[in-house]
Order: structure tokens, then sequence, then C-alpha cells
């Protein structure tokens, strides 16, 4: 049995992409279809991607 820390969100779905939005792309338009229709069916879904710009926020909600 594993212990996980009382602040770490468990997710039912983690899509890993090496960017996302704003950048567009192919790729990044399935991704985020496929994460908005698995959370309009009451799945949680994390999109873990680099953050390639410096200025843009480490975590944000989309």
């Amino acid at each position: 049995m594993t212990r996980r820390s009382a602040r770490s969100p468990r997710f039912d779905v983690t899509i890993v992409l090496t960017y996302y939005l704003p950048y567009t792309s192919g790729l990044t338009e399935v991704a985020r279809t496929v994460a908005e229709g698995l959370a309009a069916r009451g799945r949680r879904v994390a999109v873990v991607a680099c953050r390639h710009d410096p200025d843009r926020p480490a975590r944000g909600n989309v």
C-alpha cells in the first residue's frame, strides 16, 4: 500500500504532452477535446505539459 500526501489530488486520467494551450496544434486540440469530454462525463482529468515559456504560470485551469 502506498501513502499519499493529504494535498495530492487524485485523477482518473492524466494526459501528458510536451506542450499545451495556449500553443495550438492538432495534438493539443485532440487532447483538449478528450480531456473536456471525459470531464463532462464526471472524470477527474489532469493535463501535464512542459512549461516552455517561464513567463507562463506553472499551473492553471482550462
